[in-house]
């Protein structure tokens, strides 16, 4: 079902069917009736499962980011000792040449 809103459905007792509560009870089968119908400790039994699944999320999320982060650090570290290669490996060429710095 896609976005159709239907009519409640009732289904009324009847006392030759063994109900011995009221004979004119209704139940109503309107599953947005229901969610008026729902308990404190169902409330927070279903609040605690959706923050169980957000900080998993989130805690998958974290460890993405500190991986990528880990990898930026690796990358740039590299670079910095590349660069710090070249200088020396330039001061030393231009030493040997007889040019100061």
């Amino acid at each position: 079902m896609t976005g159709e809103i239907r009519e409640p459905e009732t289904i009324t007792s009847n006392r030759n069917l063994g109900n011995t509560n009221d004979e004119n009870s209704t139940i109503n089968l309107n599953s947005y009736d229901q969610l008026n119908n729902i308990s404190k400790d169902q409330l927070q039994d279903f609040l605690n499962k959706v923050m169980q699944a957000i900080r998993a999320d989130s805690a998958k999320q974290a460890a993405v980011l500190q991986g990528e982060s880990k990898k930026q650090t690796v990358k740039l570290t590299c670079a910095v000792e590349s660069l710090r290669f070249e200088i020396k490996r330039e001061n030393e060429r231009l030493a040997k040449s007889g040019c100061k710095i």
